[in-house]
Formats: structure tokens, sequence, C-alpha cells
């Protein structure tokens, strides 16, 4: 009967051993198991927020993609309208500079016009040996005149006509013609002439007179 006692005991601590160790084994499986879906849930949870990280990178990029745009498209546009108001305002310029080139040119061949014909006129006054030649040349080169007169204020009137030949240009023969005296005279009052007004002996006559001009 103690064998059987023992043998029932035996039979019982394996079973509950066996009990034990499935019990052991369905704890560890359920752990393990929670773990895994705990696992799980942290890994999808993980996804998710990587997911929404991207999708605020992507659309916090595509935002700014779009300002850069906007406000690269707006930029260039006042740039744009900076330069054709520039444009438009060298354009009037030009427009204003070629009317006053235009106007200017017009007055100055009128005025090389008024020139000429008064020059043509004082040639004919010259030839003609009128009186009235040295007031015209005043008239018409009154600065060359005044220098001269301020310059040398001794000269006498037939001195004043002989220089303002001179200045035309006239040679000593056409001199000679258009005041009906000799080409020695002429020549002799050119040389009285040099002397008054204190010309050096290699100094052009011509050249001093137009000197005046300028």
């Amino acid at each position: 009967r103690q064998t059987g006692n023992i043998d029932s005991a035996r039979i019982y601590n394996e079973k509950q051993n066996s009990v034990d160790i499935e019990l052991s084994t369905e704890r560890q499986n359920s752990v393990e198991h929670a773990l895994q879906i705990f696992i799980d849930e942290e890994r999808k949870n993980s996804a998710k927020k990587r997911n929404i990280e991207l999708t605020i990178i992507s659309i916090s990029s595509l935002v700014l993609i779009v300002l850069i745009i906007v406000v690269w498209r707006k930029s260039r546009k006042r740039l744009l309208q900076k330069k054709e108001e520039e444009a438009k305002k060298l354009q009037s310029q030009l427009h204003n500079t070629l009317k006053e080139i235009e106007v200017k040119e017009e007055k100055t061949k009128v005025l090389e016009q008024k020139i000429n014909e008064s020059f043509n006129e004082l040639i004919e006054l010259a030839k003609n040996n009128d009186t009235t030649f040295l007031k015209r040349f005043q008239e018409i080169y009154p600065e060359p005149s005044q220098r001269l007169l301020q310059k040398h204020p001794n000269l006498s009137n037939s001195e004043l006509i002989l220089s303002a030949m001179i200045f035309l240009n006239f040679t000593s023969k056409e001199i000679a013609t258009y005041t009906f005296v000799e080409h020695r005279s002429v020549q002799t009052k050119k040389s009285r002439l040099r002397k008054k007004i204190d010309l050096p002996a290699g100094a052009n006559l011509e050249q001093y007179f137009a000197s005046f001009s300028k």
C-alpha cells in the first residue's frame, strides 16, 4: 500500500509538473504574443508617424516651391516693368534729343545760309569798294571787330578796312584790284600795319587777324 501511495504521488507530481510546464509555456506564449502585438503596433505607429512626417515635408516643400515661384514671378514682373519704364524714358529722351538736334540743325542751316548771304554781300561790297564795307563787316563780325579794336584802338579806318579784307582772306592782288591801287602799294600798307600792331617779323599777318574770331 505504501508503494501504491508513492506511485500515486509520483504520477501526481508528474502531472503537476506537466501542467506547470504547460501553464508556463502558455504564459510565455501569451507574453510573447502580447509583446509581438505591442511591437507590431509600435511599428505601425512609427510607420504612420514617418508617413505623416514625409507628407508634411512634401507638402511644406511644395508650398515653399510654389512661394518661391510666385515671388520670382512677381520680382521678374516688377523688373520687366522697371526695364520697360526705363526703356520708355530713354526712348522719350532720345526722341526729345533728336527733336532738339533737328531744331538745332535747322537753326544752323538758317544761320549758315544767313552767314553765306552776309558773306557774299560783304564780298560784293569789298569788290565794289563800297564805303559801307567796314560798317557792314563790323555788323556781320561784331566779336572779331570788337577784339581787334580793343587790342589796337589806334588803327585808322583805312587800316581797319585793310585788316577786314585780310580777315576775309583777300590776297594782296585782290585788295589792290578792289581798292584801285597798285599791288606794291598794298604790300607797303601791310608792312606799315604789321609795324603798327607790333607783329613779329616771322608771324603770319593773315593768321593773326584770323585768331580774333576764336
